[in-house]
């Protein structure tokens, strides 16, 4: 802060999720809020949790721009919001598909798979909790990626697998990652998507060791 102060910039609303650590910083330089947003998901910092928002598709009869900007309005870079917005991207790649206009409404033959859009997505948020374990006596951190494919998407799965010596194993959704099968390659079968599933898997590892900075006793 001091450095910022000769510059001048006066560095302020600092947060962290200690209640005695907060009650140190001058009630001048705190955040006013206990909720702030980080990287697109709200973090409460007495409950110590990430809050995504999730996309509240409103539109009876929407056109091809409500359904991309329903869908763009999901930010989740971490992916946990994966598996609940599949019937949304795959409803946004028919749309594509059909050649309509950008402010043309949905054809009735796809207003079913709308639908089921509304239906999948009931909850407006969706609270997980930020730390992978409240336990740092571990023994060995390991990653474990799951991959898996179907006829319309490929997707991977990584997560945080904690080992102690006196208490069973913790393990925690750590980050996914999902991809629609190209319109243009319909004939591709599942055993070639599963082998492009393990391609995502096997970057999403590779890059979680990239950026996670601690040792990784494993990836398996």
């Amino acid at each position: 802060k001091d450095i910022f102060n000769m510059m001048p910039m006066n560095l302020r609303e600092f947060i962290v999720n200690d209640s005695t650590e907060m009650g140190k910083i001058p009630e001048k330089d705190r955040a006013s809020a206990l909720e702030v947003k980080v990287l697109g998901y709200l973090w409460d910092s007495v409950k110590d949790t990430w809050t995504i928002k999730i996309s509240e598709p409103k539109e009876d009869h929407p056109t091809k721009q409500n359904v991309a900007s329903r869908l763009a309005e999901t930010f989740d870079p971490l992916g946990y919001t994966v598996p609940i917005l599949v019937p949304f991207k795959r409803l946004m790649q028919m749309c594509w598909l059909d050649g309509m206009r950008w402010k043309d409404r949905i054809p009735q033959k796809l207003l079913v798979d709308w639908q089921k859009v509304k239906e999948v997505l009931q909850d407006k948020s969706l609270t997980i909790p930020r730390q992978l374990t409240v336990r740092y006596d571990y023994e060995s951190f390991r990653l474990m990626v799951f991959t898996d494919a179907s006829k319309d998407m490929m997707a991977a799965t990584i997560y945080a697998h904690y080992s102690f010596h006196d208490a069973p194993p913790v393990v925690t959704l750590l980050a996914a990652k999902n991809k629609i099968k190209s319109a243009k390659n319909e004939n591709w079968t599942i055993p070639k998507l599963e082998l492009f599933a393990i391609e995502i898997g096997t970057n999403l590892a590779v890059n979680t060791v990239q950026e996670i900075r601690i040792p990784v006793t494993e990836v398996c």
